[in-house]
C-alpha cells in the first residue's frame, strides 16, 4: 500500500511541478511523510474498527454489544468514501 501512495504522490508532484520542474529533496520528503502519516491514520482507524468486532464474533458475547460493534463497523463503512 505505502509503494501505491509513493508512486501517487509521484505522479502528483510531477503534475502540479509539471516535468520539466523537480522538487527539492526536503519539500519531496514532507510530501512523503504527510502521504506515509495519511495513510497510517487511515490503516489504524481501520483496524480499531474490525478487529474488535471479528474478536467479538468468534467468542460467545452478548448481542448488544455485536450489535454495537457492528454499528462501529458500518459507520466505518460509511466514512471510507470521504
Amino acid at each position: 500500500i505505502f509503494y501505491i501512495v509513493h508512486q501517487q504522490v509521484k505522479v502528483i508532484n510531477s503534475l502540479v511541478k509539471g516535468d520539466n520542474c523537480k522538487m527539492e529533496g526536503s519539500a519531496r520528503r514532507k510530501s512523503e511523510s504527510k502521504a506515509a502519516l495519511t495513510l497510517g491514520i487511515i490503516v489504524t482507524v481501520y483496524l480499531l474498527c474490525y478487529i474488535p468486532y471479528y474478536i467479538c464474533s468468534i467468542s460467545v458475547m452478548s448481542s448488544t454489544v455485536i450489535n454495537l460493534l457492528t454499528w462501529v463497523v458500518y459507520m466505518n463503512s460509511g466514512l471510507n468514501p470521504m
